[in-house]
């Protein structure tokens, strides 16, 4: 009688195994990728350029402050379901707040750096001159139209 039962499947070597999957098809990916906000950084011969991966997010929803050597990208968007039961004559609401928050340091200073941001299809990029300089200092960076 005992053999004839199925063993319950263990969840956890699954999920291990789907880990050491992702991680080896994909191994210059951090696992807290799948959780956090992605950001690359590249450089090029006039420029730095940051690029955030920001999904669901318009213009509006996000802040770019500039510090002495670092950006802080914030992002936040507000949603109110509401449901109503009529059978019950009931009705609820539930707000949904999807918020990031990041920072991304520099080794040099930011503020007087000639820089521009844009958004577009979920993705933000910001790109840092590196020749020129701006007066007065930058403290925000507003988000142009592509």
């Amino acid at each position: 009688m005992m053999n004839d039962r199925k063993r319950p499947k263990n969840h956890f070597l699954h999920d291990l195994e789907d880990l050491v999957d992702f991680f080896f098809s994909h191994p210059f990916t951090s696992y807290l990728d799948c959780d956090s906000v992605r950001i690359d950084l590249f450089e090029t011969s006039t420029s730095y350029i940051v690029e955030v991966d920001l999904p669901d997010f318009d213009k509006d929803h996000v802040i770019i402050e500039v510090f002495e050597h670092q950006l802080r990208i914030q992002a936040k968007k507000e949603q109110l379901v509401k449901l109503e039961d009529s059978t019950n004559n009931s009705f609820s609401a539930q707000k949904d707040v999807k918020l990031i928050d990041r920072t991304v340091d520099f080794p040099f200073s930011l503020p007087n750096q000639p820089m521009k941001a844009t958004l577009e299809n979920g993705v933000l990029e910001i790109t840092i001159e590196k020749e020129g300089k701006v007066s007065p200092p930058i403290s925000t960076l507003a988000i142009t139209e592509w």
